[in-house]
């Protein structure tokens, strides 16, 4: 288990300032992979994911409504 999740497995309240500041480095450290991730409007969807969408039928998972 790595320091910033024995961390996060803390109680908030007992927490103390070290801990809090060890946390915000941390994350500070990986802001550049929350900001760097791939977003795409409208990105289209991979061939399983389009035969779930095209494959459900709602009125036989509601009983025929």
């Amino acid at each position: 288990m790595s320091d910033i999740a024995i961390l996060f497995a803390r109680d908030p309240e007992k927490m103390s300032e070290a801990d809090i500041t060890a946390i915000i480095e941390a994350m500070r450290e990986k802001r550049h992979l929350f900001n760097s991730g791939p977003v795409a409007k409208g990105a289209k969807l991979t061939a399983k994911e389009e035969e779930v969408k095209n494959s459900l039928d709602l009125s036989i998972d509601l009983g025929g409504i």
